[in-house]
């Protein structure tokens, strides 16, 4: 090779028409070395990245998991709204409940004893009874809030969710005079009956001395309704007694928790739940009946008929005082040896946290020191985000741990009956998703970001306090511990005035002046 092209080819160009110089061997070899050092460096690059990758996924999984199971103990949040109205005192509405026979011994306060055998764990297969009847629709009056469709929308609803047909259907059928005795006294019973006029307007509605608009109406279709959803809730309650099924839900209306013993009132005619828990009672194994009452309003009646029946244990949560109907339910009314607990919110739009701080810090303890033979849920979904009387947030996640906590206690006997409810969409959904805790499919998890708020706590600790003398479990360090742990994870929220939310009656300017159940 010429000089020439030596100096051609070590030009940094290669210019037109020339042909670059081959490379020599050495060079060729630096390059190499060159190239699979950068190769090398290259890869370990990638190997180190892929590394703290894996790190940060692992990571992401194990905080995932920490969430989850902390969303699963309760460690739940409350959503902001107006600060606590402050407690009004006022009169709750008294009848005397009617004379029972007493079959059967006074009952001691039991000891606290041990989950039965016969619970069922979460996941099991579980055998749930559903009885509904559209009879019970029949009776109506055009734009009242206790309307046929609440029974329609929750029937479609878990047949929807393919809930209908993993269940047992059960028998439906009216409450009997003798059943309805039990709870109510004869002439209320006879009232019932005859108050509709067939020779009338097709719709009555009753006039009452202290007027509370068209609350209660009349059609023809009323009296069999009103006895078909106490017989229904009862026929439920027997089913679960029998050993027929393990659970059951029972889709009815009219509710019936406002209604006395000598008065129907607030959408109510009969008293559904003490109905079928004083008809449980007249069996020889059944000792003890809790009735859970978490409609927004409280239950006036059922109070009324079991505040010194001690074989009954009714507790209630529910908004009280600034006028919230019907306006009893004070945390003072302990009834018979403590057997009467009132949870009475004084603040608007709480949530799913500050329900399950209720069933930690007062419900459960109780509860499983009293030790139910059956559960009857007076269940009213109008606490629930959206409901227009109620004013409450709470989810259908938070309606299944409460069901879920409930049928983990005793022997898991639990009857799920329908009571208030007003926002069809909240009330299908939320039923819905108890029924799904009932036949045993877990809860879904709630946010670990969710907290209770500090006031519902207090409220909670300082009623059960008022409870500890007559339920040694509250006294317990076991319990102390839970309580500071709960305390720990509260939040506080900041006083606003909120107008818009309901006090329980409708406004004037809607076709009915119905208060709600």
């Amino acid at each position: 090779m010429s000089s020439a092209e030596d100096s051609d080819s070590a030009s940094p160009l290669n210019l037109p028409g020339r042909r670059p110089a081959a490379p020599s061997s050495a060079s060729a070899s630096r390059t190499a070395a060159k190239t699979q050092a950068r190769s090398n460096e290259i890869l370990s690059m990638v190997r180190d990245g892929l590394k703290r990758a894996e790190d940060v996924s692992k990571a992401a999984a194990h905080a995932i998991e920490a969430d989850a199971v902390s969303a699963l103990v309760g460690d739940l949040a409350a959503l902001r709204v107006d600060d606590a109205a402050a407690k009004q005192p006022i009169t709750r509405v008294q009848t005397p409940p009617p004379v029972v026979d007493a079959k059967k011994a006074p009952l001691a306060t039991p000891a606290p004893k041990q989950r039965s055998s016969t619970a069922v764990e979460v996941g099991s297969k579980v055998k749930v009874g559903l009885v509904y009847d559209e009879r019970m629709e029949a009776h109506e009056m055009v734009g009242h809030f206790e309307c046929p469709a609440r029974h329609r929308v929750v029937v479609n609803e878990i047949k929807a969710d393919g809930l209908a047909a993993r269940c047992v259907p059960l028998r439906s059928r009216e409450a009997t005079d003798a059943e309805l005795l039990r709870a109510h006294d004869a002439a209320h019973v006879a009232a019932v009956q005859t108050a509709f006029d067939p020779q009338g307007e097709p719709v009555q509605v009753a006039t009452v001395d202290d007027d509370t608009g068209n609350d209660i109406f009349y059609t023809k279709d009323t009296s069999f309704g009103a006895r078909m959803a106490a017989g229904c809730v009862t026929e439920a309650c027997e089913a679960v007694l029998r050993g027929d099924v393990q659970r059951a839900f029972a889709v009815v209306r009219p509710p019936g928790h406002h209604a006395l013993c000598a008065r129907a009132m607030g959408f109510c005619f009969f008293n559904n739940a003490v109905v079928a828990a004083r008809a449980a009672l007249e069996r020889e194994d059944v000792q003890r009946v809790m009735i859970l009452d978490w409609d927004v309003h409280h239950g006036n009646g059922i109070q009324d008929l079991t505040l010194e029946d001690e074989s009954i244990m009714y507790v209630s949560l529910h908004r009280y005082g600034d006028g919230f109907y019907p306006g009893t339910g004070a945390g003072e009314e302990v009834g018979k040896n403590g057997t009467n607990i009132n949870v009475g919110w004084l603040e608007k739009g709480l949530g799913d946290a500050d329900y399950l701080a209720a069933f930690d810090i007062v419900i459960e303890p109780i509860a499983r020191s009293f030790a139910p033979d059956l559960i009857i849920i007076a269940a009213g979904f109008d606490a629930a985000d959206g409901d227009p009387l109620g004013g409450m947030m709470l989810s259908p996640t938070g309606y299944e741990h409460m069901t879920r906590r409930l049928c983990d206690i005793g022997s898991g006997r639990v009857v799920i009956a329908l009571e208030g409810g007003y926002a069809l969409r909240p009330l299908a959904t939320c039923a819905s998703a108890s029924l799904r805790a009932l036949l045993g499919d877990a809860p879904r998890a709630i946010s670990s970001r969710s907290r209770p708020r500090k006031t519902s706590v207090k409220l909670l600790t300082d009623l059960a306090a008022s409870f500890a003398p007559y339920w040694p479990a509250l006294k317990s360090e076991e319990y102390s511990e839970k309580v500071r742990a709960i305390l720990k994870h509260t939040t506080v929220v900041a006083s606003r005035r909120v107008d818009a939310y309901p006090t329980g009656r409708r406004s004037s300017s809607m076709s009915s002046s119905a208060t709600a159940v």
